[in-house]
């Protein structure tokens, strides 16, 4: 069962709002966040380490814009009042205790974005929501031009790649297992001014039998470790079957409208059979066309697995391709013209 989130409060959504317009006119954006970690932009392997631990290098107000809202750092409440914009003080999102003030969360920016999810430090815990990463990045940098009536995003998290597709949907439907995410979403949709989204808590396979959608979009918790995973620490929920793969592909052919697109980030092991061969026992003859799209190579359990991005087409189209994903992280913020020739489209 999904359960449908209640709207914020309109005095905190008008605060978030307010709050997100401030933070990006005093410079706390993509470029500046990033330089002032030391990582060249939010994309690419930086995004799959400890991110939010790395040193400040920023100075001044965004310095300490960045040690609130990315290192999770406590200030005095004196301090705090000097450097927070005054909608921060109503934007339900801080914690005081004892004279000090800290934010309860990680404010992420990507592109234009805000995204709200949780601090580093809680993220791994149980109960923590999934830190945006190089994967969710991937799929929102994948996302078609043009809108569409409906996108569902699955296991949505704190919505960084839901806010993406909501920009090119008229109506979005976020699904997340843990119960904090349509909170962090909801704040997300303020903090950057995007309207028209839905926040649910549930499992994916709950939304079986809801109307069909124009596009769908998954980052799958991955079966494959790759090269340093295990020196990092837990970069991924790692799944312990392919079920969930498996699952998710057998509900396209009722999630999916004619014509429409899927997106998942995902190992492309499925249980023993390879992706097209799972594809087709899901779609029962239903027209399908497809790309695997893939950047990451490892093993499981003696066997070689990769991970990449999975497209598949609800239509008749020039069938399956394969190929690794060489386009360029910086300065590249799209990446659907390079994915797009694979499905056979342009």
């Amino acid at each position: 069962m999904l359960t449908l989130a209640p709207p914020l409060p309109p005095s905190q959504q008008q605060a978030l709002a307010t709050l997100g317009q401030e933070l990006r006119a005093l410079g706390y954006a993509a470029g500046p966040v990033a330089r002032a970690l030391g990582i060249l932009a939010w994309n690419g392997p930086d995004m799959d380490g400890e991110w939010w631990a790395r040193d400040n290098l920023a100075e001044g107000r965004l310095g300490a814009l960045v040690d609130l809202f990315i290192r999770g750092a406590v200030l005095p409440r004196r301090q705090a009042e000097q450097v927070l914009p005054p909608s921060a003080w109503s934007a339900g999102i801080l914690v005081e205790r004892r004279g000090d003030v800290h934010v309860d969360g990680i404010v992420l920016p990507l592109d234009g974005d805000l995204v709200w999810t949780d601090r580093g430090d809680r993220s791994f815990l149980r109960g923590g929501l999934f830190l945006p990463d190089s994967t969710s990045l991937e799929i929102r940098r994948c996302l078609p031009p043009g809108t569409v009536d409906r996108h569902l995003d699955l296991g949505c998290g704190g919505g960084a790649i839901t806010v993406a597709a909501a920009r090119r949907a008229r109506h979005t439907l976020a699904v997340e297992i843990n119960p904090r995410g349509a909170l962090a979403v909801q704040r997300t949709m303020a903090l950057s001014g995007v309207e028209g989204v839905q926040a649910c808590t549930g499992e994916a396979a709950a939304a079986a039998g809801l109307p069909p959608f124009d596009r769908i979009s998954f980052v799958l918790p991955l079966l494959v470790p790759w090269q340093g995973m295990a020196q990092a620490g837990p970069i991924h929920t790692i799944s312990a079957s392919p079920d969930l793969l498996q699952q998710v592909l057998g509900l396209l052919p009722g999630l999916l409208s004619p014509g429409g697109l899927a997106l998942l980030y995902t190992q492309d092991w499925a249980g023993g059979p390879s992706l097209p061969q799972a594809l087709d026992r899901v779609m029962a003859g239903r027209p399908w066309r497809g790309a695997y799209w893939w950047d990451l190579a490892g093993t499981w359990q003696g066997r070689a697995v990769r991970a990449g991005c999975l497209a598949v087409r609800a239509d008749a189209g020039p069938g399956w391709a394969e190929a690794r994903n060489e386009a360029p992280d910086e300065g590249v913020a799209d990446w659907w013209p390079f994915l797009a020739p694979l499905l056979g489209e342009r």
